[in-house]
């Protein structure tokens, strides 16, 4: 599970394989554009540190809880700033093959960290 963003991801990803980002809505199907994603992902944090904390399986599903944490580089406000992201992943795979990812994350958190402020709640 630790190839997810070190390894080698074509001998590892199913070819139907579906990474869901909860906290942003975001849905990547296939290898070639989950490969993509994290490439712009390790553009954003270029010398970004995935860190595993916890990691638990019950059958073909894995639980792994993560901190990510680097220089935040995107061309907006808290550019330059460290930032720590906490992250749940849970993973199903079918046989060595890993078919779905779901990653669960505190996008307010990361904000906050760069001094971006949030919406306020609509009345």
């Amino acid at each position: 599970f630790e190839k997810i963003w070190t390894g080698d991801l074509r001998a590892l990803l199913s070819e139907s394989f579906v990474y869901l980002d909860k906290a942003t809505r975001l849905e990547v199907r296939g290898v070639e554009a989950f490969i993509a994603h994290r490439a712009r992902y390790a553009n954003v944090l270029p010398d970004g540190q995935c860190r595993s904390q916890e990691m638990h399986s019950a059958g073909d599903i894995v639980l792994a809880l993560s901190v990510c944490e680097g220089t935040f580089t995107r061309d907006v406000r808290g550019a330059g700033r460290k930032v720590s992201v906490y992250i749940a992943d849970v993973a199903r795979f079918e046989g060595p093959l890993l078919v779905e990812l779901h990653s669960y994350s505190n996008h307010e958190s990361v904000k906050a960290q760069l001094g971006i402020p949030s919406p306020s709640p609509s009345r």
